[in-house]
């Protein structure tokens, strides 16, 4: 890879209302600032995916509604419909530190053969 990755953070949501938000507040605030942010609305039933669409108007998130289908098929899908180079997951009840997807992209650049 001699040139930037670019990484797709995967939010899988079934019913974090309360949380969302600060899921993506931590990723929109991360140093390393090329990605794209699918989060997949597994079905949920609180209206997390309103919190989504009302409070986060970056073009770089995207919003994904299935029917509930389970973590790990709300992570497929994502997989499936993600643009870059590398998938990051991050789980909606989580967050974090601005540097975490520098952590990620950096060795990527520097050892692209792995």
């Amino acid at each position: 890879m001699t040139q930037s990755p670019k990484l797709s953070v995967i939010i899988p949501l079934y019913n974090k209302k309360a949380y969302i938000a600060r899921a993506i507040q931590s990723v929109l605030a991360q140093n390393w600032q090329d990605y794209e942010l699918l989060v997949v609305d597994d079905g949920s039933t609180d209206n997390g995916r309103g919190v989504v669409r009302e409070q986060f108007q970056d073009p770089r998130i995207r919003l994904v509604v299935q029917e509930d289908s389970g973590k790990g098929g709300a992570r497929n899908r994502g997989i499936a419909k993600m643009r870059g180079d590398i998938a990051i997951f991050l789980n909606a009840g989580d967050e974090w530190l601005p540097t975490r997807l520098d952590h990620i992209a950096e060795p990527a650049i520097g050892f692209p053969q792995a």
